[in-house]
């Protein structure tokens, strides 16, 4: 009897899956924007999903991915619209174009603005990195995180607020050496 060796298989696909799964909350919050329905919202992203997955084949790895999925998934907006006619209260196709033209001129500014957030977070100091991500990401209240750390949730406001000014003034400043190194 052979050994099986447990080799990791590597997929000409690869590449795109890490693009696709990379891009799915930049997706949602993109067709959020276009159909204002969290139901729509799922049911077409699973549509888009689908969609780029077929067509991957025909996407152009020297293009920008986030500007050829939105326009994958402006087709599936138009197409759920058009399936979901008899609800009167949906934006005109007209105002869906300037919509998704305005969003896709945006995604170079969100990225550039990821980028230089994800910098200035690893600039911070630890225990001011810690309270953001307790905060913000974890979910913790402000009373929680003022009484794991024996101060007064005043205290707490006035450090996040601080915080929040020092990583503004931070990514301002990413940016402006961006645009003019």
């Amino acid at each position: 009897m052979k050994a099986q060796t447990s080799a990791t298989h590597v997929s000409e696909d690869d590449p795109f899956v890490e693009q696709l799964a990379a891009s799915q909350v930049w997706l949602r919050t993109y067709l959020c924007t276009l159909l204002r329905d969290r139901t729509a919202t799922d049911d077409v992203q699973q549509e888009v999903n689908v969609a780029l997955w077929k067509n991957r084949k025909t996407y152009d790895a020297t293009r920008d991915f986030k500007r050829w999925a939105a326009g994958v998934a402006l087709l599936e907006v138009l197409q759920h619209r058009r399936k979901a006619a008899t609800n009167k209260l949906q934006f005109d196709e007209s105002l869906l174009n300037i919509l998704s033209d305005d969003y896709v001129k945006e995604i170079g500014k969100v990225t550039a603005r990821e980028a230089a957030l994800s910098e200035c977070l690893k600039k911070l100091k630890t225990n001011d990195r810690w309270m953001l991500e307790t905060h913000y990401w974890s979910g913790l209240a402000i009373a929680q995180i003022a009484s794991q750390l024996g101060r007064p949730v005043s205290t707490i406001y006035s450090s996040l607020a601080r915080i929040r000014e020092a990583l503004y003034r931070c990514i301002q400043s990413q940016i402006a050496q961006q645009l003019h190194p």
